[in-house]
């Protein structure tokens, strides 16, 4: 039986069905200096009026560097395969039961052909990123809601607190590791709600929506992807209780300005 490359369509099925859970924002985005906070109560009907979109139509966005398959990186996935086997090299007589193809030449092709395939998907997944990175830009954010903003605090801080007893002893080490304030993290924390409230704009501007069997599909490939049984396990394991409804909104918002967008044109 051939060698399965299920570490490589792992990678390559993130980078499309986690796009909108990530929400990679460009790290040098500035929030607007008059946007206000909201401390009353807000639903996700007010979040639109939040947020004046911009142009997020038709914005150019340039191409990432194609990055070329080298022997190097070949060689290294042949390492990879061979752990665990007992076996330090790859020879002509134990191609087959490391790798299951007959020669290595056919085993060097496959591997080849794989690493294509998550260049390409990964491409497309920084495409997309930078994207929604030049739409997030364009929009102008008017006021947000100070739940979100305690949210996504709680959140990021959540995140480097992840970190503890890997890089630190305490939250405060993992910081300063990190070279990151707390100023930061509102900062970043902000950014994120300035991304959200940009997909509910888009989504009520578009009409994009997330009806119910897309809803269920969705959570049926993501219950299987992450080996779980429930939806709230799949929350849990997405991120402290994630609204799954919203990520799938994310993803189709975030897919729409990637499809209108100019790909390949110059950034002014």
């Amino acid at each position: 039986m051939r060698k399965s490359y299920i570490w490589l369509l792992l990678i390559i099925i993130c980078s499309f069905q986690l796009s909108g859970c990530s929400r990679k924002i460009d790290g040098d985005a500035k929030l607007d200096s008059t946007a206000k906070m909201v401390n009353k109560a807000m639903t996700v009907e007010d979040y639109p009026s939040c947020i004046r979109p911009g142009n997020y139509l038709g914005v150019a966005v340039e191409l990432p560097e194609n990055k070329k398959i080298t022997n190097e990186d070949i060689q290294e996935q042949i390492a990879y395969a061979l752990k665990g086997t007992g076996e330090s090299t790859l020879t002509s007589q134990n191609v087959k039961a490391v790798s299951g193809y007959d020669s290595i030449e056919e085993y060097k092709k496959v591997i080849k052909k794989n690493l294509e395939k998550l260049n390409e998907s990964s491409q497309q997944n920084e495409l997309m990123n930078r994207a929604w990175d030049a739409a997030l830009k364009q929009a102008v954010l008017i006021k947000y809601p100070k739940d979100m903003l305690d949210t996504q605090i709680t959140q990021v801080k959540a995140g480097y607190k992840g970190y503890i007893g890997v890089f630190g002893k305490s939250y405060e080490e993992v910081l300063k590791y990190f070279g990151v304030t707390e100023e930061d993290i509102q900062t970043k924390a902000l950014n994120y709600v300035k991304s959200d409230l940009l997909v509910y704009a888009i989504a009520k501007a578009e009409n994009i929506a997330v009806n119910e069997e897309e809803y269920k599909q969705e959570v049926k490939q993501r219950i299987k992807f992450f080996g779980v049984a429930t939806e709230k396990e799949l929350a849990d394991k997405m991120g402290n209780g994630t609204d799954l409804h919203f990520v799938f909104l994310a993803d189709k918002v975030m897919q729409f300005v990637y499809e209108n967008a100019h790909i390949g044109e110059e950034v002014r």
